[in-house]
Formats: C-alpha cells, sequence, structure tokens
C-alpha cells in the first residue's frame, strides 16, 4: 500500500512538473492573464498579466496519477472522487474564461456558481449515503460518539462543503497559500483515508484508493507550488482553487470527516470568515474596516506615485509618493477634489487618458500602458462595482528607478 501512495504522489508530481513550463507559455501566449483587483494590497498590483487557469496542470497529474495507480480506478468512491474534483473544477475554469477571454471582471454571478457548487454538494451527499451506505450521521473526533443527523445532514454539510470551497478559493489570493495549504491538509487525508479503511468505513479493500487520491493530491499540488511560489510564474485561478476545494470536501463526506474537515481547513475557515466579516461590515457602514483608511493605506504603501480617480475625472486619493512627482509643485493635497487633468500640461496626455477611460467603461484593455519620453510608464487600471461597470480608475506612474 505505501508503494502505491507513494507513486501516486511521485506521478502526480512528475506530470505537473513536466507539464508547467510547456503550458504557461501558451497561456501567455493565449493572454489568460491574471485580472487584479485595484482594492487589495499593494504586492498584488504587480500579478497583472501572470497567466491563470493553472489549475489545468495539476489536475491532470492528479488525475492520471490516481487513476492509473489506483487498485480500482472504476470504483464507485474514484469515480465520485474525480467526478466531484472536476465538477467544483468546470465551475472555476467557466468563472476564470468569462473573466479572462469575455473580460467581464467579475466572471460567473455569485447565485450561479452556488447553485453549481450546491449542486455538487448534494450529488456527493447523495451518492455517499445512498450509494455507498456512509449515513447522516457525523463522528465527533477523538471519541466513539456519532451524531444522527437525519435530513438536516443534508443541510449542514452542504453548508460545510460550499463554505470550505469558497474559502480554498478565497486562499489563492497570496502566492503559494492555498497550494499550500492544500499540501498539507492532503497529507492529513492519505493517514484519514487509511484510518477510514481500516476502522470499517471503507468495507472494501480497493477502497484504500482514496488514500491513493489523496497522496496525488499532495503530489499535484506540490508540483504546482515549484512555479506558484513567490514570485509567482502561473496561478491556479478558479479553475484550480474550485477544484481543490472540491476534491478535499469529497474526501472529507467519503471518508466520514466532515467534522475533521473543518479543523483541517482551519486556515480556509479562518479566510473565509474574516471576508464574510469584512462584507459585512461594509455593508452596515464599516464597523469593522474603515473603507477609506483601507485605501489610504493601500496607497501610501505603493511605491509608486498613484491616484484615484472617478468617473469624472476628479481625483479622490492621492498616495504620499505623489508628492515627490507630478503633484509637488501644486501641493498635491489641494488636488484632491480637483480634476486629474489638473496634474498633466501635456494636451496628448489628456487625450490618452480620456480615450483609454471610455475604452475602459467598454470593458476594454483591463490595464492600459503608456511609455513616455522620459521613460516613464502610465498604468490606467480600471475599478469596477459589483456589476462590472467602471466606478473609477488607478492611475500610477512607474519611473525607471536606475537612473
Amino acid at each position: 500500500m505505501s508503494e502505491r501512495l507513494v507513486l501516486a504522489a511521485g506521478l502526480a508530481l512528475i506530470i505537473t512538473l513536466v507539464l508547467s513550463p510547456f503550458l504557461i507559455p501558451v497561456l501567455r501566449i493565449l493572454k489568460f492573464g491574471q485580472n487584479v483587483r485595484d482594492d487589495g494590497p499593494k504586492r498584488h498590483l504587480k500579478k497583472a498579466g501572470t497567466p491563470t487557469m493553472g489549475g489545468i496542470i495539476f489536475l491532470v497529474g492528479i488525475i492520471v496519477s490516481a487513476l492509473v495507480t489506483a487498485e480500482q480506478p472504476t470504483s464507485l468512491e474514484m469515480v465520485t472522487l474525480v467526478g466531484i474534483t472536476l465538477g467544483y473544477g468546470l465551475i472555476g475554469f467557466v468563472d476564470d474564461f468569462i473573466k479572462v477571454v469575455m473580460h467581464r471582471s467579475l466572471g460567473l454571478r455569485a447565485y450561479q456558481k452556488l447553485i453549481g457548487q450546491f449542486s455538487l454538494a448534494f450529488i456527493l451527499m447523495w451518492v455517499s449515503i445512498h450509494w455507498l451506505g456512509r449515513g447522516t450521521d457525523i463522528a465527533i473526533p477523538f471519541t466513539s460518539i456519532h451524531l444522527e443527523l437525519g435530513w438536516f445532514y443534508y443541510v449542514l454539510v452542504a453548508l460545510v462543503i460550499v463554505l470550505m470551497t469558497n474559502a480554498v478559493n478565497l486562499t489563492d489570493g497570496l502566492d503559494g497559500l492555498a497550494a499550500g495549504s492544500t499540501m498539507v491538509a492532503g497529507v492529513a487525508y492519505v493517514v484519514i483515508a487509511l484510518l477510514a479503511a481500516i476502522h470499517g468505513v471503507a468495507v472494501l479493500a480497493h477502497e484504500t484508493d482514496m488514500a491513493v487520491f489523496a497522496a496525488a493530491l499532495v503530489g499535484g499540488t506540490l508540483g504546482f507550488l515549484r512555479f506558484n511560489t513567490y514570485p509567482a510564474r502561473i496561478f491556479m485561478g478558479d479553475t484550480g482553487s474550485l477544484a481543490l476545494g472540491g476534491a478535499l470536501a469529497s474526501l472529507a463526506v467519503l471518508t466520514k470527516s466532515e467534522f475533521v474537515f473543518i479543523v483541517i481547513g482551519g486556515l480556509f475557515a479562518v479566510e473565509a470568515l474574516s471576508v464574510i466579516l469584512q462584507v459585512i461590515s461594509f455593508q452596515i457602514g464599516g464597523s469593522f474596516v474603515d473603507r477609506e483608511k483601507m485605501l489610504s493605506y493601500i496607497l501610501d504603501s505603493y511605491p509608486y506615485p498613484i491616484a484615484f480617480v472617478d468617473c469624472d475625472h476628479v481625483i479622490r486619493y492621492l498616495n504620499k509618493r505623489a508628492e515627490y512627482h507630478y503633484y509637488q509643485e501644486r501641493g498635491y493635497r489641494d488636488l484632491i477634489g480637483k480634476s486629474i487633468f489638473d496634474c498633466h500640461q501635456n494636451p496628448k496626455s489628456v487625450e490618452m487618458i480620456k480615450s483609454v477611460v471610455e475604452q475602459l467603461k467598454n470593458h476594454a484593455n483591463e490595464v492600459f500602458l503608456k511609455v513616455s519620453p522620459r521613460n516613464e510608464r502610465i498604468y490606467i487600471v480600471p475599478v469596477r462595482d459589483e456589476n462590472g461597470d467602471l466606478i473609477g480608475y488607478f492611475e500610477r506612474f512607474e519611473m525607471n528607478l536606475q537612473k
């Protein structure tokens, strides 16, 4: 058994390492580049254009490895694991495709993703309960207690699956975090799957193939980390992060470790809770998060002059570095509330900005680059609302720091 686990992890690792150098340039040529939220951390602004949808790479490695090394690759457990993982990955792929190819920054609507995610969660539980006889009870860790939940099992576990799957998706905001955290969780599920087989949750010998799948998950994510750690050469996108969440959720349900799933995915749960609290606080007026202070912090920590401008071209925020650049002669704080064109003496620059913003309103040119004669770059990056409509833009200057 140990040989198959090592083989599964090793094969997934090798496949991912071999495919990545070939597919990263292909994704770059296809312009499947990362769209970065402009209200995020300053370090994320440099990620724009990095190839995304890289989850396809390690998904190939994980699934091929699991099917090749499994004792019974056509068993219902293995088919369920692969099917649910691919199902969540497909939701992520459609979301990425809409964002990257169709240039609709928000991708799938929230309700569309939730319908797909809950549907897959109920399919997973139905197979587990009615076809595999896993039952509707939840085991309390380190005890012999099993709580029989009946129909409420569907509600509770579906919520846990969808929450944790999206939590994995949220942790993809930092280089290597989602892949690294999933790798650790995968190691835990190798052990859990083996214990499940030993203690009778898996009643057939070949059902230890769940441990093989978990081992392949470890190998695939480890291989992807080679290209996803800072500075990332590729991102997994929703294609990868939702697939990983679906894989972990499937392992949790099929090994009857739903409660442990929350503990193992503690990092994912904390991330999800943080985002939920911030969204709620934004909606009720900012009791936990002060939006203006947050934006000011982001802008002031950025290493180049940067301004946030609304759709009427009125300056709303300027960072401190702007004081020493274009705005130094005017008193940069005095420019807040005035037109951005007060900062540009060159008529060509004014016309360029007007033209680019009109293109942004039509969802064209997510990022615009202008190289000036003084070897300075002006980036204009859109800021959109929840409906994808333009509400303003960042104008930032990147100077030649070698001079």
